[in-house]
């Protein structure tokens, strides 16, 4: 995402921070730094601690360890409504008798501000969201679309230097999840405000992000741009969250750089990553290799490659899934390993003429990690 110029507010700073919910650990040992005007989002499967940590950063519930700093300022002991930061809720959470105006109007009459500055103020919120027409209607008479809109509003009303977001699109279809994403990215840029987002859509994540922070089962797996994380995985978690993997597992041959499988053909890899993980012969590692960097083509007489950059596998072509712009296809290998393969459309069609195939790609475009 392309960034304006930082602000000087809404640097946010978590430190060492764990929850129990009885015996159960929901976060653990959690640090994170946000800087001012960043887009940080926390990424993970349900349960993760992702809204864990949130509702610790915005009040709702007390850490057991450690402790969240607003620009210098310790946030851990305030009551939600002294900590000045905006929430928009999953489900909105409107007052279904107030009229869009006035849910928005709402945090700032909780302020005790003057009348005529909270006219002007609600005025301009429902501008920033196209809604300045619909300002009179009622939460019943609005799309989902428009509800989250008003709830985005009253979120920013008050001009806070940080704005917590859990899972706010996650009730919307596609099309229209898709659209206010890019709105939200709008409104982040011409704002500059902090915001903290929680999702466990990666493509969502991926699209709107400066950085982010991977979470499973309570801890932080890693923290990036989402390019370091598809890229530059720290784990096999990491690799197989962000973005579609085959993955192939077994015991690393150092001196012949191979992934050796048991009762499988060894596959080959790229010394340059061996030696940067700084692994031993024995390890346990993990290959991961992305579809999209992989290719498939009939199957040759003798099978495989001479070329020891490539490595190939045969198999039988399962299905080839119609996607748009790519054909996916679903190739078995003859070890009996499902791999899938993403191609584009133009360069597709002539592997249809053979259910023998080959998957190919090159050993220095696949990843190596620790299991």
């Amino acid at each position: 995402m392309i960034r304006p110029e930082r602000t000087e507010v809404g640097a946010l700073s978590v430190e060492g921070v764990t929850r129990l919910y009885g015996d159960e650990v929901a976060i653990e040992d959690i640090t994170l730094e946000v800087q001012p005007g960043e887009f940080l989002t926390l990424l993970g499967p349900s349960g993760a601690g992702k809204t864990t940590l949130l509702r610790v950063i915005a009040g709702f519930i007390h850490p057991h360890a450690g402790s969240v700093n607003l620009d210098g300022r310790d946030l851990t002991g305030m009551p939600p409504h002294k900590r000045n930061l905006g929430m928009v809720f999953q489900n909105y959470a409107l007052f279904p008798h107030m009229t869009a105006a006035e849910n928005v109007a709402f945090p700032l009459e909780a302020r005790r501000l003057p009348r005529h500055e909270i006219h002007r103020m609600v005025d301009e919120a429902l501008r920033l969201v196209r809604l300045e027409q619909l300002g009179d209607r009622y939460p019943r008479q609005l799309s989902g679309g428009q509800q989250q809109r008003i709830a985005l509003a009253r979120a920013l009303v008050f001009h806070p230097p940080v704005l917590l977001m859990d899972e706010p699109l996650g009730a919307l279809d596609k099309q229209l999840r898709e659209a206010l994403q890019l709105e939200i990215m709008q409104i982040s840029r011409d704002l500059g405000v902090t915001i903290i987002y929680v999702t466990h859509d990666q493509e969502e994540a991926l699209a709107m992000s400066d950085r982010i922070a991977v979470f499973n089962k309570g801890r932080i797996q890693q923290t990036g741009t989402g390019e370091e994380l598809y890229e530059q995985p720290s784990s096999l978690f990491v690799a197989s969250f962000i973005g579609e993997s085959n993955i192939f597992r077994g015991t690393l041959d150092v001196e012949e750089s191979l992934l050796v499988r048991s009762e499988r053909r060894p596959i080959r890899l790229d010394p340059k990553s061996v030696h940067r993980l700084g692994l031993a012969s024995g390890d346990a590692i993990a290959l991961v290799v992305r579809p999209e960097r992989t290719y498939v083509r009939p199957a040759s007489g003798q099978g495989g490659t001479g070329d020891r950059r490539e490595m190939a596998l045969r198999g039988t072509l399962e299905e080839a899934i119609y996607l748009g712009p790519v054909i996916k296809f679903v190739v078995r290998t003859e070890e009996g390993i499902r791999l899938f393969v993403r191609t584009p459309q133009a360069s597709a069609r002539a592997t249809f003429i053979s259910r023998q195939v080959e998957v190919h790609w090159q050993i220095d475009e696949a990843l190596l990690v620790p299991v």
